[in-house]
């Protein structure tokens, strides 16, 4: 099952990777609807994805049972976090119609982060209550 788990994990990486690129590249690209206020909220995706980076290669390792909900607990508090700033700050400029569907897409991706947040609490109690690793 971990080798099944392995090309998720090196392709979360590539992912993370690539979107800390774009993050950090955006205002300088001058994107049209991305406004100035980006920069408030790139502590918290940097935090992010640069947690994800380093959380996906230590799971290429180490892709134990309890270790391994504890990690992606981590790396879901923290996008959740990022998320969450950016829904705050909404540091984007788009026509009214597509601002009301950004933010409500911003709160489905929070309200999924929170479920997998939960489903690995559970796991991660489940195992740890049968003391399987």
């Amino acid at each position: 099952m971990r080798k099944l788990r392995i090309p998720g994990y090196v392709m979360a990486v590539i992912t993370s990777g690539l979107l800390l690129y774009v993050a950090n590249n955006l205002l300088r690209w001058d994107v049209p609807f991305v406004t100035g206020e980006f920069s408030r909220t790139l502590w918290a995706v940097n935090l992010s994805l640069g947690a994800s980076i380093t959380g996906n290669t230590v799971l290429i390792v180490r892709d134990m049972g309890r270790f391994r909900h504890v990690m992606k607990g981590l790396l879901g508090l923290l996008a959740l976090n990022a998320i969450y700033v950016l829904y705050t700050v909404f540091p984007f400029d788009l026509p009214l119609f597509m601002t009301g569907a950004v933010r409500m897409g911003l709160v489905v991706v929070m309200v999924g982060i929170g479920i997998r947040l939960v489903i690995n609490m559970v796991m991660f109690t489940f195992k740890t209550s049968i003391g399987k690793e």
